[in-house]
């Protein structure tokens, strides 16, 4: 009988104990949730409360666009979407805090955060989807090894701050100029940052491969001591372009006495062959090297 109230006993106390684990447990789960749980007590729009997005770009905003204090309850901060009577549902959208701007319309950002278990603040952003006021690209074709400047390219006439990133591979961005070093298609990014918006906008370039010139000789007639010399200077073994000839001659008895694209006249006061070289004016890498023999004449 002794050793079934001893176990009566042991079994009643180990009840207590478990009891008051599982109150003490259960108390500061509680007061941790409590303490864990931060609330607002104000929210401020330091951004324009309206403004104007070029349609097919995508935004974001910087930091301090929005304050909430104290500081710590921003990380319950939410933002809702709401597409205004004619709007697009998915005509703005976002992701990992950028906004895609897809579709012409009017937006609302709704931003809240908790002030309460039962209540929260909010501020509204209205965004106004718009097409492209000013084109911005002027020039959407490049060539290899030519340097353009940024203003050309764009027309960047804003006070906003302008950044500009490129495809290192294929163009070279140094001193507010643009030089391709590759040709094909490829993208410039354009961002504008003002009053907490960054604007973010990719143009499609498409890069030319560098011109290079050949002269081709069409004919070349010798008659009564005249030597007349038909030719074209083409550009990428297509294009004709007006450039006129530099003229080289290894010999004293010859002179030139026409040198007007398309045509060259040379003359010799004797009878004997005679090597003449051809360059470009502008790109004397660029020659021909002709013998014009007078023994005929």
């Amino acid at each position: 009988m002794r050793k079934k109230k001893i176990l009566y006993s042991i079994y009643c106390v180990s009840i207590l104990v478990a009891l008051s684990l599982f109150l003490v447990f259960h108390n500061n789960t509680s007061t941790n949730s409590q303490q864990s749980e931060i609330y607002a007590a104000g929210l401020t729009l330091n951004c324009s409360r309206s403004i104007n997005i070029p349609v097919g770009t995508s935004f974001e905003f910087e930091n301090g666009f929005i304050n909430v204090s104290p500081v710590e309850a921003k990380s319950s901060m939410s933002c809702e979407i709401v597409a205004k009577t004619g709007s697009a549902s998915d005509g703005l959208i976002l992701n990992d805090n950028v906004f895609y701007a897809n579709e012409i319309g009017i937006y609302n950002l709704k931003y809240s955060v908790a002030s309460s278990e039962t209540k929260s603040l909010s501020e509204t952003i209205v965004v106004n989807v718009v097409e492209e006021s000013s084109p911005i690209l002027n020039i959407d074709t490049l060539k290899v090894e030519e340097e353009f400047a940024i203003q050309d390219v764009f027309n960047l006439n804003t006070n906003a701050d302008v950044d500009i990133s490129v495809d290192k591979e294929m163009i070279n961005l140094t001193n507010d100029t643009l030089t391709p070093i590759s040709n094909g298609e490829t993208e410039i990014e354009i961002s504008f940052t003002e009053n907490f918006v960054k604007l973010n906008k990719v143009y499609l370039i498409n890069i030319l491969p560098a011109d290079f010139y050949n002269i081709r000789i069409d004919s070349v007639v010798v008659k009564d001591m005249i030597c007349t010399i038909q030719y074209k200077v083409l550009n990428n073994d297509e294009t004709v372009v007006n450039q006129n000839l530099k003229v080289v001659i290894d010999n004293p008895n010859v002179s030139v006495i026409n040198n007007c694209s398309p045509i060259l006249e040379i003359t010799s006061t004797i009878k004997e062959k005679v090597n003449i070289t051809l360059y470009l004016e502008e790109q004397k890498n660029v020659k021909v090297n002709l013998t014009i023999d007078f023994n005929n004449e």
